[in-house]
């Protein structure tokens, strides 16, 4: 049975995204809210089909890498499900904050990013982990104290080529009353968030599209 060591503490992410949303205007009222620009990223990121043990302990995982402009950033990332959040005082919209937890892993000291990326990806499959997806995506991060703002855009799915989901907004913060705080400084109601994942959004799209 695979069991996560009890010294090993992983990154309680809470997050919501708001679904279609206009990028360029989205960036005009984060700027008028105060949020800091924390740059642009191209993202690759290849997806696994979870193991037996894995699905029994709702985990999963992601090999990404990340390109500033200036330098790449390659992580390994494994993240455990656990059930959606309410939003107090908004119980009447369901659970529409996702809840995880985060094990993240910088892979260093191995010269060349491509050969960091392509090295782990081969290790992962050599020790018998299935591909599931690669997607390629495009985020513009900014953050306003402890809230993170993520404007994201899927460029491409292995699994799925085309209709792809529209730009969406990923809010990040300490708890779900201040997510709903942080889309509401921005002018979103709390009725906008939802907890669907990127792979739900992909799956959705390629239904309205069938």
């Amino acid at each position: 049975m695979l069991k996560i060591p009890t010294t090993l503490h992983g990154t309680q992410e809470l997050e919501a995204k708001i679904l279609r949303v206009d990028p360029l205007m989205l960036q005009r009222r984060l700027e008028a809210a105060g949020a800091i620009l924390d740059g642009h990223f191209d993202i690759q990121e290849q997806r696994y089909f979870p193991t037996p043990q894995m699905r029994e302990e709702q985990l999963s995982m992601r090999l990404r890498k990340l390109w500033d402009g200036n330098e790449d950033r390659v992580e390994l990332v494994l993240k455990r499900k656990h059930d959606p959040r309410y939003v107090p005082g908004y119980e009447s919209l369901g659970p529409c904050i996702k809840s995880r937890t985060e094990y993240e892993l910088d892979l260093q000291n191995t010269v060349g990013c491509e050969c960091r990326f392509a090295l782990m990806k081969l290790i992962l499959e050599a020790c018998g982990v299935e591909p599931r997806d690669h997607i390629t995506t495009t985020r513009t991060r900014y953050s306003r104290g402890e809230i993170r703002y993520e404007i994201e855009r899927i460029l491409s799915s292995e699994e799925r080529k085309s209709p792809l989901p529209a730009p969406f907004l990923e809010i990040e913060g300490p708890t779900p009353l201040a997510i709903a705080e942080a889309a509401r400084a921005i002018g979103y109601p709390a009725s906008a968030l939802s907890a669907l994942t990127k792979r739900d959004l992909i799956e959705q799209c390629a239904a309205e599209g069938s």
